[in-house]
C-alpha cells in the first residue's frame, strides 16, 4: 500500500508563489497598443495594466513600427523579466522591399521581427532564464515556428560510460562525453518549447480574437484580464526547483528592501567617505572597503528575516515528492551492515533529510544494536566509507540516471567553491588569495595564497607572490574544476613547507589601480605575465582558471601554516612505544 506522506502542496506551488513575489516587471511589444479598450488585434494598455496591477507588477509597452527599433527593443527586453510579444506586426524593413508595410518573408511567412528578436534572445541562452510569451492571433504559423526550433544537437540513442573521479577509471569524465549520455530534455511540443538547458522557455497563447475557433485549442485563448495569471504560471514552470525558489525569495527580499538600502547608504555620508578616503594611505582600498559594507548590509538582509530554507525543508519535501511519487521506493540502505535488508520508502527518505543521517540510522536502529557494539564509531565508519553511494543511490530522482547524478553534484561542488571560473567572467580579474593559474603550454596548476592585503598597493617594480602548487588526484582532493578539453579535474594542493613557490609581477604599465590585473587574450580568456623567463627568455604567462571563494583558500593557507607548528625530536624508542 502506498506510503502517506503529510507534505501538502507542491513544488510548483512554491515556485507560483516566490514568482509573485519576485517579478515586477513585464514588456509587451505589439503593433497595436491603445489606450481603453482594444480593436482587433490590437492590446489595451489600460485593460492589461489593471490586470497585472492586481499582481503588483509594472507592464511597458513598446509600439512597434519599424526596423530600426530592434537594438533599442532588445535592449528592454534584457532589462525587463518577462517578454510578451506579439507575432504579425506590419513593421517597415531597414531595406524597404516592394510592400515595406508588409511584416513578411519574402516567402510569405509572417513573423520575420518577432523571430528576429527571439533567435536573439536564443543567443543569450547560457547567460540564465528567461521567459518569451507570444501573444498573438496568428496560429497556424506559430505552432509551425515552434514545432521547427532546434536546440543544441546530441546524436540521439548514443551514450559513453563515465569514469568518475574515485579511481574506477582511468578514464577523463569530460563534459562533452556526459553530454552524450544525458536524456534529450529539450522539449518541442505544439505550443511550448524549453531548451535542454532548462534555460529558456517560449511558450503561446492567443488573442479573443480566435474564441470559438474550433481549430485552437480554446484553453490557450486568453482575454487580457487573464494575461497576469498566465504569464506568473508560466514563470513559475521556469523556476521550479529548490535552488530557483530559494534564490527568487532571496532576491525578492533584496527587491523589497531597495529604498531602506538606499536610505542607509544615503549622500549625508558622503562627506564621512571623502574624509575616510582622504586619511587612507591608499584611496582605494576607501572603494573597496564601502563596497563591501554595501555587500555586507544586503547579505544581513536575509539574516534579519526567516530563512527561506526553514519550515522543516518544505521545500526539499515537495521536490521529494514530485520526484520519486508517493509509493515505496525499492532501494536499500546497502552500505551499513545492520539495515542493508531493510527498504526505505518516501517516508524515511523525508524524515533522514529533516534529521540528518545520523539521527535517523540512531532512530532505525533503536533497541536493535547488537550487545556490545559501538554505535558512534559504527556510524562514523559509514560515513567514510559508504555513506556517498548510498545518498547517490537512496537520493537520485527515479527520472535521472546515475552518470547524470554525478555531474549534478560535480556541478554543485564547483558552484560551493569558486566565486567564478574562466569562461563566467567578462572582466579582467586581478591576482589575489584563491587565484588559480595555470601555466600556460603546460599541466601545472597554482593557487595564490598572497594575503589579500599584500595583494594592493603595488609599485612599479611590482612584488613577489607566494603560490602553493596544484596536483591533479583521483580522489581526496582539495577543490574541483574544468580542464580545457571541459574534463573534470580534482586538484590537491602541495602544502608540505618546501613546496611554497614564488612568483614576481608587476602591474601593467600605465595602470592606476596599482594591482596586477590580468591581460584579455581571447574570448573571456585572460593571461597572467610573469616576470620570469624561460628557457628560451621568453616571459612565462600563466592562464586565470579561476578566483576560489575565500573561506575554502583561507582553509588550504591554514593547513599549510598548521606544518610550521611541527616540533621534531629525538628520542628513546622504549620512551616512545611505552
Amino acid at each position: 500500500m502506498p506510503e502517506q506522506t503529510n507534505v501538502s502542496g507542491t513544488l510548483m506551488d512554491e515556485a507560483c508563489s516566490a514568482s509573485k513575489k519576485f517579478l515586477s516587471s513585464v514588456l509587451f511589444v505589439d503593433d497595436e497598443i491603445k489606450m481603453g479598450d482594444s480593436t482587433g488585434d490590437g492590446l489595451s494598455a489600460t485593460n492589461i495594466t489593471d490586470a497585472f496591477a492586481a499582481e503588483s507588477i509594472v507592464p511597458s509597452f513598446y509600439a512597434c513600427s519599424h526596423e530600426n527599433q530592434y537594438e533599442k527593443i532588445l535592449t528592454l527586453i534584457r532589462k525587463t523579466d518577462v517578454f510578451v510579444l506579439d507575432w504579425k506586426m506590419p513593421v517597415k524593413r531597414a531595406n524597404a522591399e516592394k510592400n515595406p508595410d508588409a511584416d513578411a518573408d519574402p516567402d510569405g511567412e509572417r513573423g520575420f521581427f518577432a523571430k528576429k528578436l527571439i533567435e536573439a534572445l536564443r543567443e543569450d541562452e547560457s547567460l540564465g532564464p528567461r521567459l518569451i510569451f507570444i501573444y498573438t492571433s496568428e496560429f497556424d504559423e506559430v505552432v509551425k515556428y515552434i514545432k521547427n526550433l532546434s536546440g543544441p544537437k546530441r546524436r540521439s540513442g548514443e551514450t559513453v560510460e563515465p569514469a568518475t573521479l574515485r579511481g574506477e577509471s582511468e578514464e577523463k569524465l569530460s563534459r562533452d562525453a556526459m553530454d552524450e549520455t544525458r536524456p534529450i530534455t529539450e522539449r518541442n511540443e505544439a505550443l511550448e518549447w524549453v531548451s535542454a538547458n532548462g534555460n529558456m522557455r517560449i511558450c503561446a497563447y492567443f488573442k479573443e480574437s480566435l474564441k470559438d475557433n474550433h481549430g485552437v485549442d480554446q484553453s490557450r485563448v486568453l482575454t487580457e484580464a487573464q494575461l497576469a495569471e498566465f504569464v506568473l504560471k508560466e514563470y513559475a514552470k521556469l523556476h521550479e526547483g529548490i535552488l530557483p525558489i530559494t534564490l527568487l525569495r532571496l532576491l525578492s527580499t533584496v527587491r523589497d528592501n531597495t529604498r531602506p538600502l538606499m536610505a542607509k547608504f544615503n549622500a549625508r555620508l558622503d562627506q564621512a567617505f571623502v574624509n575616510d578616503r582622504a586619511m587612507t594611505p591608499e584611496p582605494l582600498d576607501a572603494d573597496r572597503m564601502l563596497i563591501d559594507m554595501m555587500l555586507n548590509s544586503v547579505s544581513a538582509l536575509n539574516n534579519d528575516k526567516e530563512m527561506p530554507w526553514s519550515n522543516e525543508l518544505e521545500l526539499v519535501e515537495k521536490w521529494m515528492v514530485q520526484k520519486y511519487g508517493a509509493g515505496l521506493r525499492c532501494v536499500k540502505l546497502k552500505g551499513f551492515q545492520y539495515l542493508k535488508n531493510e527498504a526505505i520508502g518516501i517516508c524515511d527518505l523525508i524524515r533522514w533529510q529533516t534529521v540528518g543521517y545520523k539521527n535517523f540510522i540512531s532512530e532505525k536502529m533503536k533497541g536493535r544494536w547488537p550487545e556490545g557494539v559501538d554505535e558512534d564509531k559504527k556510524i562514523d565508519c559509514y560515513d567514510r566509507e559508504n555513506l556517498r553511494d548510498d545518498v547517490m543511490e537512496l537520493f537520485t530522482a527515479k527520472d535521472v540516471r546515475q552518470p547524470e547524478a554525478l555531474i549534478m553534484c560535480l556541478d554543485y561542488a564547483i558552484l560551493s567553491q569558486w566565486k567564478r571560473t574562466a569562461g563566467q567572467s567578462e572582466s579582467a580579474p586581478f591576482l589575489t588569495l584563491g587565484t588559480v593559474l595555470k601555466r600556460r603550454n603546460s599541466g601545472t596548476y597554482y593557487l595564490c595564497v598572497q594575503p589579500s592585503c599584500d595583494s594592493f598597493r603595488i609599485q612599479d617594480a611590482g612584488r613577489d607572490f607566494l603560490f602553493l602548487p596544484l596536483v591533479r588526484v583521483e580522489k581526496h582532493f582539495d577543490l574541483v574544476l574544468k580542464g580545457d578539453d571541459e574534463s573534470v579535474l580534482g586538484l590537491k594542493a602541495c602544502k608540505d613547507v618546501y613546496e611554497l613557490a614564488k612568483l614576481h609581477f608587476t602591474p601593467i604599465a600605465g595602470s592606476a589601480d596599482n594591482i596586477i590585473r590580468a591581460t584579455q587574450a581571447g574570448d573571456k580568456v585572460f593571461i597572467f605575465t610573469s616576470d620570469e623567463s624561460d628557457k628560451d627568455g621568453k616571459s612565462i604567462e600563466y592562464v586565470w582558471v579561476g578566483d576560489l571563494a575565500e573561506t575554502h583558500a583561507l582553509r588550504i593557507v591554514h593547513e599549510y601554516l598548521s606544518k610550521f607548528g611541527r616540533v621534531g625530536v629525538s628520542e628513546s624508542e622504549w620512551l616512545r612505544r611505552s
